[in-house]
């Protein structure tokens, strides 16, 4: 049988939290892009999940030109919910902008959860400093539509 020695590294600070070996289950509420571009229900949704008991929120924020072709950007729209002509049209309006995003991360900080955001593509533009950040699968789907 092999034996693992733990690494320096077996605990983490993300916000005020140790996270790791030996510490407490850490729940991070997953809101993703679920707020549909509205910014008070991405307000509703961190509330909850403060009540529910959470340390942090995670949300997505993407860079729709750096995720999809011009092509499928120019593409029908074809989801039941209308918003807008084109599929890059609707994907940008499913977005925060960045007052936003800034706005959103004050408020979880205020009920006291930490927020971060899976990094998509280009997040130096978000220019929010975050405490952690949740790296996507290099091989993500959405990937394969960026040439």
């Amino acid at each position: 049988m092999e034996s693992f020695t733990h690494s320096a590294l077996s605990r983490i600070k993300i916000g005020n939290r140790f996270v790791g070996e030996g510490e407490p289950t850490y729940f991070i509420a997953e809101i993703g892009n679920n707020h549909n571009g509205d910014y008070y229900l991405a307000k509703r949704t961190i509330e909850e999940a403060a009540r529910a008991g959470a340390d942090a929120v995670k949300f997505q924020k993407r860079f729709i030109d750096e995720v999809f072709t011009r092509e499928m950007q120019s593409r029908p729209q074809t989801k039941d919910q209308v918003l807008g002509e084109t599929y890059g049209e609707y994907r940008r309006a499913l977005e925060l902008n960045q007052d936003e995003f800034a706005g959103l991360k004050k408020i979880a900080e205020g009920v006291g959860l930490t927020f971060f955001a899976t990094a998509r593509h280009n997040n130096q533009k978000d220019n929010i400093k975050m405490p952690a950040l949740n790296i996507i699968n290099p091989l993500s789907p959405t990937d394969r539509f960026k040439k």
